[in-house]
Formats: structure tokens, sequence, C-alpha cells
């Protein structure tokens, strides 16, 4: 029998077209958030593990002002000789100059950050970086995939007759 509506039963074919474009998204996806989501090492030796999604969104601490340390900095004493090494009372003076600078607030705070960025804050600037990345790629894919959802609705449009289109 003969039945010109039944002869573009494409059903089937739409199903496995929305599961193919669920599943190409979805790569996508996963693809743009592949940065984010894996570890690196990091740090002054690489000993540091860093995930971005954890680490990213710790804030960063503020340098101590680089006039003021270097001043601290300038008051150290110079190393001493060789033939200085060997007199204990030079050697004891100079180790209580070297307290005595390591003692000012400028030079804790100074040690404090170099701490910091060895340890925790090491993560922060590639954590960051990758975040920015991972966004950067989910955002090509939702304007990739916002565009073609246009071009498919403009041209269905475009295909229907006006008198179909006047009457929707």
């Amino acid at each position: 029998m003969f039945d010109p509506e039944r002869d573009d039963d494409d059903g089937t074919h739409r199903f496995y077209v929305r599961l193919l474009t669920i599943v190409g998204i979805a790569l996508a996806v996963c693809i743009a958030l592949y940065p984010s989501v894996t570890g690196f090492y990091t740090g002054p030796d690489g000993e540091k593990t860093c995930v971005a999604v954890a680490d990213g969104w710790h804030g960063e601490k503020p340098a101590p002002d680089s006039g003021s340390v270097m001043a601290a900095f300038a008051s150290y004493p110079p190393v001493p000789a060789p033939k200085q090494r060997g007199d204990p009372t030079f050697m004891a003076r100079f180790r209580a100059r070297m307290e005595a600078v390591d003692a000012l607030p400028e030079v804790q705070q100074f040690n404090a950050y170099q701490d910091w960025l060895a340890g925790p804050g090491a993560c922060i600037p590639k954590s960051r970086h990758r975040l920015i990345v991972s966004g950067i790629g989910l955002g090509v894919v939702a304007v990739v995939c916002a565009g073609v959802v246009i071009v498919r609705r403009t041209r269905k449009n475009l295909r229907r007759a006006p008198a179909e289109l006047a009457g929707t």
C-alpha cells in the first residue's frame, strides 16, 4: 500500500542524532574541564601537588613592601672572612647581629611570605590560569551550541511555507 505520509519515517534516525549530539556536547565539556580537574606539580622543587578546582579559589597574600624589606636585609652583617670564622668572639657577635636582624618585623614578614609562596600559595597562580582556560573552553562550547541551535531553527523556519509560518 502506498502511503506518502509514512515515507519519511526518520524517528529512529532522529533519536540517534540526538544521542550523538548529547555525547558530543558531553565530550566537549569534559575536554574543556580537563585542565581544571587534573592534578599538577608545582613549588620550588615540584613537590607540591595541586588541583585547580580545589586550589584556585584561595586568596593571595599581599607581598611585603620591597623598600622596607631591602632596608632590613641591607642591615645584615657581611659574610665573615675565613680568618674571622676561626675567632669565637667575632662569631658570637656576628651571630648576635644576625639574630637581631632576623628579629626585625620586616624580615619576619618577608620570610613568612616566602614560606607561604613555597607552601599553600604555590598552587594559586597556576590553578587560576587553568580555571580561566577551562572557563574559556566552556564558553566556546556554549557559543558553538547556541550558534548551531540558532542556525538550525532559522533554516527550519526558512523551509516552511509562508502560510505555515502565519498559522503558527
